[in-house]
């Protein structure tokens, strides 16, 4: 008897789910402005910019940051160890390949991004100076600095690619 209720009670709990699972409306009898947003491709990436220039643009740009971003870790160990020789050809490594960045025009949607960058280069510049007068004070704030910005800019350019749905071109 025992299992019988047990039996009845989980047959009874079943059908209560199941009948649940169809309550309710079907897609079909949804109002069109609810189906489209539940509609995946209609939604994602509605300022889709994807163009050769784009495309090309953001390879560059990931393999940059790729680059760069190993060097400014190992500038700021340099720093900290004060290894001299490795702060100074570390950081003239990267203004170098800064100042080649700089020079890829910038598609839309990505025409802000150089001011970002080129706040990333100038606080290099002031870490090659503070790196001539041997002051580790302004090596660790302009290197911070560095630090900062090009997280911004590489930041940014994430957000821009994510919102527009840009993919990098594969080589």
């Amino acid at each position: 008897m025992r299992h019988f209720l047990m039996l009845a009670k989980a047959a009874l709990l079943l059908i209560v789910l199941l009948s649940g699972c169809v309550h309710g409306t079907s897609p079909k009898e949804e109002p069109d402005e609810i189906k489209s947003l539940s509609n995946r491709t209609d939604v994602n990436h509605y300022y889709l910019k994807q163009s050769d220039e784009t495309t090309k643009y953001a390879k560059q740009t990931a393999n940059y940051l790729g680059t760069v971003q190993d060097q400014l870790s190992a500038l700021g160990t340099a720093i900290e160890t004060g290894d001299d020789a490795a702060t100074v050809s570390l950081t003239n490594s990267l203004i170098e390949e800064g100042l080649i960045q700089e020079n890829f025009k910038a598609p839309d949607p990505f025409t802000q991004l150089p001011d970002l960058h080129h706040s990333y280069v100038v606080a290099l510049q002031e870490l090659q100076e503070a790196n001539d007068q041997a002051d580790f004070e302004d090596q660790q704030l302009h290197y911070g600095y560095a630090q900062l910005t090009l997280t911004l800019w590489s930041r940014e350019y994430e957000s821009l690619i994510a919102d527009y749905g840009i993919k990098a071109a594969e080589e």
